[in-house]
């Protein structure tokens, strides 16, 4: 339950924001088991332009063991849930299964490895407050304005 009402917290913060259609990154930092980022994804997927809009996925897991485990719950059972290396050679990457299909999906051991933003720039905001464990990140200061 508390992966759904996260999603719809999601949801509300980026309708709040602009319903931005394209470029949200969901990131959340030591998954675990994965199982709450699978509860993310199936609430966002019941709202197609929130779906359009997530770029991908950033998890932060140091475990090779548990990369897999989430691998094969975000792909779900059965799928293989094959890991593959990102393009600089610093993660891994895979594609989500299911209502959320299609949104690439990477995994990173350390912080520093993250890539920072479009263009490689650093993130310019995440929003707060978010949950300890979890971000939503903004890349345009524009939409964090209050006026």
């Amino acid at each position: 339950m508390f992966g759904e009402m996260l999603g719809i917290w999601i949801l509300t913060e980026w309708l709040g924001q602009g319903r931005r259609s394209e470029g949200v990154v969901l990131m959340e930092l030591g998954p675990g088991r994965g199982t709450l980022m699978a509860d993310v994804l199936r609430t966002l997927g019941a709202f197609p332009e929130m779906r359009r809009a997530v770029e991908k996925v950033v998890l932060l897991e140091a475990s090779g063991g548990l990369r897999e485990r989430q691998a094969r719950v975000l792909y779900g059972e059965g799928s293989g849930g094959e890991l593959r290396r990102t393009e600089d050679g610093n993660g891994w990457w895979g594609r989500v299964k299911g209502e959320f299909g299609g949104v690439r999906v990477e995994w990173y051991e350390d912080w520093e490895l993250v890539p920072k933003g479009r263009d490689s720039s650093p993130p310019t905001q995440y929003l707060q407050p978010a949950p300890a464990r979890f971000c939503l990140q903004i890349t345009d200061t524009n939409m964090l304005s209050t006026t």
